[in-house]
């Protein structure tokens, strides 16, 4: 084998590992971290169906690459991040269960722990909008924003 050929090789073999182990990397973030899902179905003809799935590691690396000075909140925000940060913490401890859950003829809003993730579904005349996140993510998310 000549030693243009053998070279090829190695760095061919180099760039195959380092695809694998970059899969396997973000596969393990991914199934360890979920996902974050925003879905807005609109009821009326004409209107946007918006469906994102985005893993969650993504979200903890933007706001890792986040300037802090552009973090900005308003002081009543910033006070009720301790708040937010506990209670995101006591809701991983407990079992799943909907919190809150508010119906009325036309709308209804429920807020909800289910596999880990804080959901929040929301029924209204014009959509239908839910939102998970999973409580690791909000807490790490709320850890960054107050640091």
């Amino acid at each position: 084998m000549r030693l243009f050929s053998r070279i090829l090789a190695i760095v061919g073999a180099l760039v195959l590992v380092t695809a694998v182990s970059l899969a396997a990397v973000v596969s393990y973030y991914w199934i360890h971290d979920g996902t974050i899902e925003v879905r807005v179905r609109p009821k009326q003809a004409g209107g946007d169906d918006v469906s994102i799935r985005c893993p969650a590691f993504l979200a903890r690396a933007g706001l890792a690459l986040v300037p802090a000075s552009r973090l900005r909140l308003g002081e009543e925000a910033r006070s009720a991040l301790s708040a937010a940060g506990e209670m995101v913490s006591q809701l991983r401890r407990c079992p799943d269960a909907t919190f809150v859950e508010v119906l009325s003829r036309e709308e209804s809003v429920r807020v909800s722990k289910r596999d880990g993730r804080l959901v929040i579904e929301a029924d209204t005349p014009g959509e239908t909008v839910s939102l998970a996140v999973p409580l690791a993510t909000a807490e790490v998310a709320l850890r960054a924003i107050r640091d």
